[in-house]
């Protein structure tokens, strides 16, 4: 399933007194400098904001939205996720893929549709990949060449290569 807005980082905690917050992302700040308007998401929320600045020092990096010159109006966007749209995303390099298009694939083991992935996560040097088999079970998965296929977005799927991690 491609989805247009993919995520490139998140917002952390204010910096200093004029609305300026921590930004995270293992991204250039290029692509935020492109958008016009950036969708943040946290928890049920999502806003549409502009960014004024964005302040690099040294490995700390900083945004300023537009409008937003308090600490306390700031603190609200502390621990949204950043989302740009695709075209603005960082470029992929061969064999990449943007984790946002692993969800919806169909899971396959051999020629038998298990499940789904249905989210992805940040694991400790990997993606988790949360497959939902056919009855309703969870399970985690690393997004490793050992333990799945590439993925086949033609044909909306990817190869369990270990069937045992569902069981």
């Amino acid at each position: 399933m491609r989805v247009e807005k993919l995520i490139t980082g998140k917002i952390g905690r204010t910096y200093k007194l004029n609305g300026y917050l921590h930004l995270f992302t293992q991204n250039s700040t290029a692509n935020l400098k492109k958008e016009k308007v950036l969708l943040l998401k946290k928890n049920d929320k999502t806003w549409n904001v502009e960014v004024e600045d964005i302040l690099e020092t040294g490995e700390d990096k900083y945004i300023k939205l537009k409008n937003v010159d308090t600490p306390e109006n700031a603190k609200v966007f502390s621990g949204s996720q950043i989302f740009v749209s695709r075209e603005n995303a960082t470029p992929l390099k061969e064999g990449e893929v943007y984790t946002a298009d692993l969800i919806g694939l169909d899971v396959f083991v051999k020629d038998e549709k298990k499940g789904v992935v249905t989210a992805w996560m940040e694991g400790v040097g990997n993606i988790l990949l949360e497959i939902t088999t056919n009855d309703g079970k969870k399970h985690i998965v690393p997004y490793m060449k050992v333990f799945l296929s590439e993925p086949d977005f033609i044909n909306n799927k990817i190869v369990l290569l270990k069937d045992d991690l569902l069981s």
